[in-house]
């Protein structure tokens, strides 16, 4: 399949190999000028080299930055930038997208209702939650592959549209092998939502401290955040919920992901995962775990509790919280259902996705 990944950053470099290596003819698309080392190595030297499991592989892959050039063939789209460029890249791609089929979004945090606005009627719009290799960009051209994922769910929007969604992501990446109930299930399974803002926001102090040593995964979740988790996860299960959603809590949705082993517990999966395969960092204070997934993922929670008439107490402070950290206003920069466009009323949000 002829295929544009769209992102230059670890995720999108990552896949784009991996894809290539399955056999799909794939083009890269930067859609910023910042950051350019990546993908000017990538340009100079013609491919990616991929390291996973102590082997080295070179990869030919292009790379772009003509919207018009990596769409122009393209029969599928995987959006791989951060969330908070959703806006900006279905304004780029809009123009060039007459020969898309279907256009996936990893992750999604609902941004599909952006590109269902922008992109031709009839292209197969798909969310994932959790990207199917955690990988890091280690040397600009150069990416590792830290740990792949057993499983992978994913939704549609709309929900009507989700066994076609799940057989086009298998045909990527056969780990592909349910669908959750709607495209809010699979925002509010986006790991990130509870880890990345929880283990960021608690570990300031020894992120900014360690000088670029720490590892959240392994030193963040203490007993007592912990707790806190609970406490989150709580809040994003009771919307679940109100939305026709299973409450699936954070440390079962996270063993059906990266568990091996059906033995393990989920305590287990999580501390296996924690030391074998998860990545290092955040290196900063101000890192994408805190300025995405804050106003994308936990904006997004609140703004669907408030749809419903659930209270989020914990949410809403982690926000304040965040937004005191780093002096900006996360409560003005979150990702509601008005600024997406989606109805209010939590009945008419649910039908406008289903």
């Amino acid at each position: 399949m002829n295929i544009a990944v769209i992102g230059t950053g670890n995720a999108g470099t990552a896949h784009a190999a991996l894809l290539t290596l399955a056999g799909h003819d794939v083009i890269l698309l930067k859609t910023t000028p910042a950051a350019s080392e990546n993908y000017d190595a990538i340009q100079a030297a013609g491919g990616i080299t991929l390291t996973e499991g102590g082997t080295e592989t070179f990869v030919r892959v292009g790379i772009t930055r003509d919207p018009s050039e990596a769409l122009n063939r393209a029969a599928a789209a995987i959006v791989m930038t951060t969330t908070n460029a959703h806006a900006n890249v279905a304004k780029l791609i809009s123009p060039h997208a007459q020969h898309l089929q279907a256009l996936a979004l990893i992750p999604g945090y609902m941004g599909t209702t952006i590109f269902r606005r922008a992109l031709p009627e009839g292209v197969l719009l798909i969310e994932g939650e959790s990207t199917p290799a955690d990988a890091r960009v280690e040397a600009p051209g150069r990416v590792r592959v830290l740990y792949r994922n057993a499983r992978n769910p994913v939704a549609a929007n709309p929900a009507s549209r989700n066994q076609e969604a799940l057989t086009f992501m298998r045909t990527l990446f056969p780990t592909y092998d349910r669908t959750r109930a709607n495209v809010i299930d699979s925002a509010l399974h986006n790991p990130n939502v509870i880890v990345h803002t929880i283990g960021a926001i608690m570990s300031a102090a020894r992120i900014e401290h360690s000088l670029g040593e720490f590892w959240m995964y392994r030193e963040a979740f203490t007993p007592s955040t912990w707790r806190l988790v609970t406490a989150l996860d709580r809040e994003k299960m009771r919307v679940l919920s109100a939305y026709g959603c299973e409450p699936v809590s954070y440390l079962q949705a996270a063993h059906y992901r990266i568990a091996r082993d059906a033995a393990l517990t989920l305590e287990e999966s999580f501390a296996t995962y924690a030391s074998d395969g998860s990545p290092k960092g955040p290196t900063h204070a101000d890192s994408r775990y805190v300025t995405e997934d804050v106003p994308m993922g936990l904006g997004l929670l609140a703004s669907l509790a408030r749809n419903a008439a659930i209270e989020t107490p914990t949410t809403d402070a982690l926000i304040t919280i965040a937004g005191a950290l780093l002096d900006r206003d996360f409560h003005a920069e979150t990702r509601t259902l008005e600024r997406l466009g989606v109805p209010g009323g939590a009945e008419a949000t649910l039908a406008s996705i289903t």
